[in-house]
């Protein structure tokens, strides 16, 4: 029964992300909020990541030196995280109306080049409204993940609507 209610809260979640991310008006930061607080939406593989103080105040201190003056407006919306194995993941959000492509790709290399020196191997992950057609996933660099939103809130529905038909066929 808690599993099942877990779920249905979960659901609720992706519900109100979905609408968040067909909204044009919705911004980086709004999605990143609602992420932020629910990272089993990332899927299992993220499912054991958490940031922290001094992870935050990294991102903190590294965009407020890196943009300031005429370039505070394209300040990046990143999250730093840590694995409980102690690797690192860094998170670019993007407006859910923008799609990736390779600019992108390189942006959130050099901010991963810019924090490596400090924590080590950190592995990207950038999400947006959808890869664009120009920046197939074969010439992606290593250690960088695209993914579209409404593909991440499809996969994360899948997997609660399947735990709850699961959970549903074993009361029979």
């Amino acid at each position: 029964a808690l599993m099942a209610n877990q779920a249905k809260s979960r659901l609720k979640v992706l519900d109100h992300l979905d609408d968040l991310v067909r909204n044009p008006a919705t911004l980086e930061k709004n999605v990143h909020s609602v992420i932020e607080r629910n990272l089993w939406v990332l899927g299992y593989d993220y499912s054991l990541i958490s940031s922290n103080k001094t992870l935050a105040r990294t991102i903190e201190d590294y965009t407020s030196v890196k943009f300031t003056g005429d370039r505070v407006s394209k300040r990046p919306d990143l999250f730093l995280a840590q694995n409980l194995r102690g690797g690192f993941l860094l998170i670019e959000f993007k407006r859910p109306s923008k799609s990736i492509d390779r600019q992108d790709q390189r942006q959130a290399q050099e901010y991963r080049d810019d924090l490596e020196p400090k924590f080590g191997q950190i592995e990207i992950l950038l999400l947006g409204k959808e890869r664009d057609v120009s920046a197939t996933a074969k010439n992606d660099p290593p250690g960088l993940q695209v993914f579209g939103y409404e593909a991440l809130i499809s996969t994360a529905r899948t997997q609660l609507d399947w735990l709850l038909a699961e959970l549903k066929s074993d009361e029979t």
